[in-house]
This record gives structure tokens, sequence and C-alpha cells, in this order.
């Protein structure tokens, strides 16, 4: 009987050790790495001496201020995230670098300048921006054969996958165009990835100027951008999605399949319709 009690007492203490674990989050994080390493590591990816300007305190999410022997200022994010429920935490580390490298590099910009067209520096890399319609296709090519053009490669890094994890932003040519309220641009048409060389870039120009000026002519007839076109281009650019203005909102179609939304649809007899429960 005593030593019946003894096992149950163990059996007890070892259930208690691993939800105490389990509970606590006591599993070991993932690889933290140190600013000496952190330094290290992006030295030894980018082939060009790294050091660190600001650090954040502590083991939690922070960014640090970096600078490249190249004269390139960046920054790296520190993100300490959860794997699983209840499980080991790990780190991941954004870097902005690239971005940087092109906003440090204006004679990426060559060809745009040569267009005359209007670009600017943005988070995400390079804007170009379509004042009117008939600026879209010289728009879209431009940034097609800016992406494509060896000479505009980036520089080639990998990201590392492990006990930490390295993500290498990766900055993309945004074509945008004005809507005719203001003299910003905010509708977006197309972006394309720069290429570091590493894969041949090769888009289609037709098709992806026909892509921009469709959607930017569906913009036009939704009220998204405020000018006028005649009317063969509204014919010859027909609805690519169905788009309605609700009482009080404006709902997508599209955007709604495309991210699993329930689609407020009734039915009649004879007609389907759409519902607008902000309405009510």
């Amino acid at each position: 009987m005593q030593f019946k009690k003894r096992i149950i007492c163990a059996v007890a203490l070892t259930l208690l050790s691993v939800m105490s674990v389990i509970l606590t989050g006591c599993a070991k994080d993932g690889k933290m790495l140190s600013d000496s390493d952190l330094a290290d590591v992006l030295s030894k990816s980018l082939g060009e001496t790294v050091e660190i300007t600001e650090a954040p305190e502590g083991a939690s999410d922070g960014e640090y201020s970096m600078k490249c022997a190249d004269g390139t200022e960046f920054t790296v994010k520190r993100m300490r995230l959860l794997r699983r429920e209840f499980g080991p935490r790990y780190y991941d580390y954004y870097c902005d670098y690239l971005v940087n490298w092109v906003h440090d590099h204006p004679e990426l910009n060559t060809v745009v300048d040569e267009k005359g067209l209007s670009h600017k520096d943005y988070g995400g890399g390079t804007m170009i921006i379509a004042r009117n319609f008939e600026e879209v296709h010289t728009v879209v090519e431009t940034a097609c054969k800016l992406v494509e053009d060896s000479s505009n490669h980036i520089p080639a890094v990998s990201d590392i996958d492990g006990d930490y994890e390295l993500r290498f932003m990766r900055p993309i040519v945004r074509v945008e165009c004005l809507d005719g309220k203001s003299d910003e641009p905010n509708s977006l048409l197309a972006e394309f990835e720069y290429s570091d060389g590493t894969n041949k870039v090769d888009y289609d120009e037709e098709l992806e100027v026909f892509l921009a000026e469709r959607d930017y002519v569906d913009d036009v007839r939704h009220g998204d951008i405020d000018v006028a076109l005649p009317d063969e281009l509204l014919e010859k650019y027909g609805p690519s999605q169905i788009k309605t203005k609700l009482l009080k909102t404006e709902y997508s179609l599209m955007r709604a399949r495309n991210r699993g939304e329930d689609i407020p649809v009734g039915k009649t007899e004879t007609l389907y319709y759409l519902l607008d429960y902000s309405a009510t």
C-alpha cells in the first residue's frame, strides 16, 4: 500500500512538472542574436562591414539602427514571436537594407528621368506616377524596363532560416496614378520587384500595360479616380470586377472572395442583390 502511494506521488509530481513547463512557457526560446552576432551575420550576408549605431535594450521587440561600409544606413527590426500556443518563442529580424540601398542609388531611375516621368522614393522602394490615363502605358513600360535592366540589379542577399530568422525586405517599383482629386498619388496600378540577378526578370509588357489601363478605367468607372474618360475607353475596358456602392459602405466582391469574407447577398425570384447591413 505504501509502495502504491509512492508511485502515485511520483506520477503526480511528474505531471505537475510537465504542466509547469507548459503553462509558464519555460521551453527554451529560439536564438536571440547578440549585437556583435547580428553585426557579423549582416556583414557576411552583405559582403561589407556592418556596424550598429543604436541598439534596443532587453530581449523583447526592438529596432536597431545600422550602417554599412558602403554608406547605406538602414534598420533591423527584432521581433520575439510565439511558434504555437505554449510553445517556445523565437526571433525574427527584418532588415530594410535593400530598400535603402535603392534610395541611395538615384542612377537607377535614369530611364524614368529620360521619359520625363514623375517618381519618388517611398517605404517599399521606388514609385513612378502616372498623371493621367495617357501616361499609364509609358509608366508601366518604363517600370518593366527599369527592373529588367541588368545594370539595375540590387545586391544579391539571402534570407536566413534556423534558430533565428533574418528577412530582407525586397524593394519594388510601384506604379500609382493621381486620383483627380489631389496632387498625391493613391491609386495602385501595378508592382514590379527589383532583380538581384539570380533569376531572369522578363515581364510581358503588353499584358502589364493592358491590366494597368483596365484597372485605371475600372477606378474611373467606380469613382475612385475623378476624371472624365471617353465612352470608347469605357467600352474597350469592361468591368474587371463587380463593385457597387451601398447606402453607407463600398463593397467589392473580389476583395470579399480573396479575404474569405461572407458576401451579403439576398435573392428574390428574379434578382440577386447586395444587402447593406450598415444602413439598418
